[in-house]
């Protein structure tokens, strides 16, 4: 498994778990390869979140482990409506990985009605990002604060525009 970060922001919006299979073909006593679990073995994994209040749940699409893909990357995306604008909240992280009879997992996400959660890897904490601003002074109308910090592709962000004490600004178009 891979390593979890303990607290994610509204900026990160996905939880994504790293899935490595230590999966080798395995041979009978002769020494051929038998298929029974080795060669055409194919493994489907989901994450799980589970909200704090045991009701909301959310699944990743499973991805596929197999002999020659020992690696796969399930990513599942946090809903912007578990964030508690008051307080803190947090998520279960499970995991579930599962032998398939076809040769790639199905690319639909588990039923999100399912009383099987998986095993335990984690639990996160849900918090609003604390940001430090600059503040920008462009012309004597307006102010812009421009958030420091580290952002990601699909990261959501505010930049406050404020107008100043004495402005007599009247429209103010962005673009």
């Amino acid at each position: 498994m891979s390593q979890c970060r303990l607290i994610i922001g509204v900026d990160i919006i996905r939880v994504q778990v790293l899935f490595h299979a230590g999966l080798a073909p395995s041979y009978d006593d002769s020494g051929t390869p038998a298929s029974a679990a080795g060669v055409e073995a194919t493994f489907c994994a989901v994450a799980r979140l589970l909200h704090s209040d045991g009701r909301r749940q959310h699944s990743s699409r499973p991805c596929t482990l197999t002999v020659r893909s020992v690696v796969c990357l399930a990513s599942v995306a946090v809903p912007a409506s578990w964030w508690h604008a008051e307080r803190p909240d947090t998520v279960q992280v499970h995991f579930d990985v599962r032998q398939s009879n076809a040769s790639t997992c199905d690319d639909r996400p588990p039923p999100t009605n399912t009383t099987e959660r998986g095993q335990f890897l984690g639990t996160l904490s849900l918090t609003h990002s604390v940001l430090t601003y600059s503040e920008l002074k462009e012309d004597r109308n307006v102010l812009v604060y421009v958030p420091q910090g580290s952002f990601y592709p699909g990261s959501r962000f505010r930049v406050p525009v404020k107008l100043q004490v004495h402005s007599q600004l009247r429209q103010f178009v962005v673009k």
